[in-house]
């Protein structure tokens, strides 16, 4: 095998609550990639050694208590747009969401930006 690409993300998908959940808390994304690496070879190496190629996501979702849906860059300007609301961070998932309300429903949405793809 000359790479392995790991895909990581839709850690919450499916949920149906206002506080919805992150797409990739960055803790989950790094032990999904220790528990392909032996212990033994964890310590002292080049990250490039173990040729793991880590899928990130380009779409958010936005959760409500009804369920949730996948959103496009488009989308979430138009919710920024649209709601203005305060874009806030997860330091625990590393990772930007919003909250707003629509139609008398709490909704949030997390997002990638520059920083979650940079954390990564």
């Amino acid at each position: 095998v000359d790479l392995f690409m790991m895909m990581t993300y839709d850690y919450s998908s499916g949920r149906k609550s206002a506080e919805g959940g992150p797409s990739a808390p960055i803790s989950w994304m790094t032990q999904s990639v220790l528990n392909l690496i032996p212990p033994s070879q964890r310590a002292n190496v080049n990250h490039r050694d173990h040729k793991i190629l880590l899928g990130l996501n380009f779409y958010g979702t936005t959760y409500c208590s009804e369920g949730s849906s996948n959103i496009l860059g488009k989308d979430f300007i138009e919710l920024l747009e649209t709601y203005h609301p305060t874009v806030k961070w997860n330091s625990e998932y590393s990772e930007h969401y919003i909250n707003y309300n629509h139609e008398d429903i709490d909704w949030v949405a997390y997002y990638p930006t520059l920083k979650y793809i940079d954390d990564r």
